[in-house]
């Protein structure tokens, strides 16, 4: 590089400067002025090894007096690896050119230069001495390692984001098989004596399928990049699921209490938002328990944030939040750590134990949802996460409960989805309700049949990913032979569907895999009964 060539030419031109001095009319101290305005250290040591001159720039940089380092051994600033480069190169070859090497300061640091080196020889080409040339390269390798870590972080968040991706194809997929084991085995458990071995068994199969679903929901939560959707939410109701499903997740040694005070307000948030801040929680809490032995605590209360409490929480405002506290009996932290938590990409974790996002990720939903968090924690002696959510007064809603109890119907429904298994389970579904399914397998049957008849139908339900053709572009084409229809998306995975593209194809609702017969319900109650449209970016 063109610094490192400027190095080695100095460090030649010196040793020129010394060898000609006596040739020429310049003065010692002409030279002597030149070289202490040098900005790059120079160091002239004799065959023996002791520096015989230093400039200013070399004292200012390695701390010492000319004092100190005159007569002294070139060993005592360079190190004793620079011995055998002397040996094997310096004096056999004559010189060396733009190598790395390591000043020792006189206080002990250590900095990195680029050095270049050239042997002065008298008139019979004895060896007189050696003129030595350094530049301190300490903000250079600064700057490189900068760039390494950015390159390093960008490198992360690409793998994060195709691993994100990847897992919600599978995720979709995974859901397409959950469908109708959940579906069908609700369906059997209607149909069988409530006290039988059966009924038993297939709550088993229920249970299970539901903690799948669950667990695909929060691999959908992790590749999603949509905005989310904020509503009154009774916090106690998801720490509830989050609490059940870290329980089932953690190992048998980890012991879980909970406490929730009863009667809490509501606080506007997002579900399942609030859900992976509890899972990554647990998830952090559980990595710093030696052993997968220890005690997660999970407390919910309501505090009035009084003036000593807002004081002592940065920025926070006087007013009523619901406190989530996050206890565990872990390895706990030192104070360099605490200062770095929420740093995206740190960790402390070995390779492949962590991405060091989770902290990251919980700190940004939860000030983005107008909150705080504090963090307490002593090596040997756990952590605790405290979050305070603002509370809101806005009654909780009552419209799906109505709605389920006014589930029966008789419309006539549109259904299109490429799985065979799903268009059956729907139709056992919906039709001992009331309503009339007609069931189509592609996306071109369906368009043709709504086509010849679009007033036979009252509603459409249609899956999102289909060959071909997707939800989208069905939903389009039946809203431009028929505007008023209303439409149901069915999906397994949203992918990126935007809040925008969705409205503007007509979609009026939508049914997240597996389906659940109460949900199913719901919606196509709250769709046919003109109710509010619950579009959404998915």
């Amino acid at each position: 590089m063109e610094q490192s060539d400027e190095i080695g030419a100095l460090a030649g031109a010196i040793n020129l400067m010394a060898r000609d001095l006596h040739h020429t009319l310049v003065s010692r101290g002409y030279v002597e002025n030149i070289i202490n305005s040098m900005m790059d250290m120079l160091i002239v040591f004799s065959p023996d090894l002791s520096i015989q001159v230093v400039n200013r720039s070399t004292l200012a940089l390695l701390g010492f007096t000319e004092k100190e380092l005159l007569g002294q051994s070139i060993i005592e600033v360079v190190g004793v690896d620079f011995s055998e480069m002397i040996s094997t190169n310096l004096f056999r070859v004559g010189f060396v050119s733009n190598i790395e090497l390591n000043f020792r300061c006189k206080n002990g640091e250590i900095i990195p230069v680029l050095f270049s080196a050239s042997v002065m020889r008298d008139a019979d080409r004895a060896i007189q001495g050696v003129v030595c040339a350094a530049r301190d390269m300490t903000e250079v390798k600064k700057g490189e390692q900068e760039r390494a870590r950015l390159q390093a972080q960008l490198i992360q968040a690409q793998k994060m984001e195709t691993i994100g991706t990847l897992a919600g194809g599978i995720a979709h997929d995974f859901n397409n098989i959950l469908t109708p084991i959940l579906g069908f085995s609700e369906i059997c458990r209607g149909e069988v004596d409530p006290k039988s071995r059966a009924c038993q068994c297939l709550d088993h199969v229920i249970n299970a399928a539901k903690r799948a679903k669950n667990l695909v929901q929060q691999v959908l939560t992790f590749s999603r990049q949509t905005e989310d959707k904020r509503r009154p939410l009774a916090l106690e109701q998801v720490v509830n699921e989050a609490v059940e499903l870290l329980r089932a997740s953690l190992p048998k040694k980890v012991g879980i209490r909970q406490r929730t005070t009863p009667g809490l307000p509501l606080v506007m948030a997002d579900p399942t938002q609030i859900h992976q801040v509890l899972m990554n929680l647990g998830a952090n809490a559980l990595q710093a328990m030696p052993g997968d032995d220890g005690d997660l605590e999970v407390d919910l209360d309501q505090v009035e944030a009084d003036k000593a409490l807002a004081e002592s929480v940065s920025g926070m405002k006087p007013g009523t939040y619901l406190r989530l506290r996050v206890k565990d009996s872990g390895q706990g932290m030192d104070a360099e750590t605490l200062k770095r938590i929420f740093e995206p990409f740190f960790t402390t974790k070995d390779i492949g134990k962590g991405t060091g996002l989770g902290l990251s990720v919980v700190h940004g939903i939860v000030t983005s949802h107008g909150g705080y968090i504090v963090v307490e924690s002593e090596v040997g002696k756990g952590t605790t996460f405290t979050i305070y959510l603002p509370a809101v007064s806005t009654p909780q809603t009552v419209e799906e409960a109505s709605l389920y109890d006014l589930s029966l119907g008789q419309e006539r429904i549109l259904l299109v989805d490429d799985e065979e298994i799903v268009l059956l389970l729907i139709g056992e579904m919906l039709e001992p309700l009331g309503y009339r399914v007609t069931p189509f397998n592609t996306p071109e049957e369906a368009l043709t049949a709504f086509a010849s008849e679009p007033n036979a139908y009252d509603l459409v339900i249609t899956d999102l990913s289909m060959p071909r053709k997707s939800g989208l572009d069905v939903a389009r084409r039946m809203k431009k032979a028929r505007p008023d229809i209303p439409i149901i998306l069915l999906t397994g995975y949203v992918g990126t569907v935007s809040r925008e593209e969705s409205a503007a194809a007509g979609i009026r609702d939508f049914v997240m895999k597996p389906v659940v017969a109460k949900d199913l319900t719901m919606v196509v109650r709250r769709a046919l009964s003109g109710g509010e449209s619950n579009v959404m970016g998915i």
